[in-house]
């Protein structure tokens, strides 16, 4: 599993100052990968560059009925259901024609750049609805094909670069900075809050039971701060964000992947 990405700690609530070097640092990306997991893989804006193909708007109904008859009702399939529809313009939300329009794999964070011929449109051009549809609002129209085997800054070619995902809250950054802590504590020999597998502790005349294994198998640290968060993340405590697929959806862009792309956070 490759480590997510667009987290960060927040090292305020952490008085711990000295600590042999790489400490934090490991402490950190384990503290990452944890409450990741934990919270469903759901957290993390990563930065992704595709290379779309143009998804032509769905046939309009007047282009078949237009004739002698006049307009008629035509069967159209719309999420996998078969639909009577009949001759009309937009799509009930906007007025006129459907302006040009890629789905890109969302969750769309933010769009860094779109390219098209080795140029950088501007952002005015171009506009991300339903955190998934790129539409062209500038008049033009997205390539209809592109040659795979050219580089970006060259013509023929075209891509989206964006983040993709839920960026991570102050919240969670203050919750990867108090299980980082904690992590470093238990490295450096010190007393730390993370939970051990102890049993029963007799103490003054009071015994006190902790088993940890009631912490893990809930998807909890055993922090209570940490165990928050997650709580309100993640109530149901899901492994990973929902994800459907139809066969009659529109076609996904191309990315190239290498080996460390396999398994990806949202692949």
């Amino acid at each position: 599993m490759a480590e997510p990405c667009g987290w960060s700690a927040d090292r305020t609530c952490c008085p711990v100052e000295r600590l042999p070097d790489g400490v934090w640092e490991t402490s950190v990306a384990t503290a990452t990968e944890v409450l990741w997991a934990l919270t469903g893989r759901q957290f993390g804006a990563c930065p992704r560059t595709l290379r779309p193909c143009h998804v032509p708007c769905p046939c309009d109904p007047c282009d078949r009925c237009a004739g002698a008859q006049g307009p008629q009702w035509m069967p159209a399939l719309i999420g996998g259901q078969f639909y009577n529809l009949t001759c009309q313009k937009g799509d009930g939300c906007q007025c006129g024609s459907e302006l040009p329009t890629v789905i890109l794999p969302g969750p769309v964070h933010r769009v860094i750049s779109v390219m098209v011929d080795g140029k950088t449109l501007d952002p005015s051009t171009y506009a991300v609805y339903d955190r998934r549809s790129l539409l062209r609002t500038d008049g033009g129209s997205w390539p209809s094909c592109q040659h795979l085997e050219r580089d970006l800054t060259e013509p023929g070619t075209w891509a989206v670069t964006y983040e993709r995902g839920k960026p991570l809250s102050q919240a969670g950054r203050r919750a990867v900075g108090l299980l980082a802590c904690e992590l470093s504590r238990l490295c450096a020999g010190d007393n730390c809050r993370l939970p051990s597998r102890v049993t029963s502790v007799v103490r003054d005349g009071v015994t006190w039971s902790f088993d940890a294994e009631g912490f893990y198998t809930e998807g909890l640290t055993g922090i209570p701060e940490v165990d928050m968060w997650i709580k309100a993340v993640n109530p149901h405590k899901v492994m990973r964000r929902a994800s459907s697929w139809s066969p009659d959806g529109p076609k996904m862009p191309r990315q190239r992947t290498g080996p460390s792309d396999f398994g990806s956070w949202g692949r």
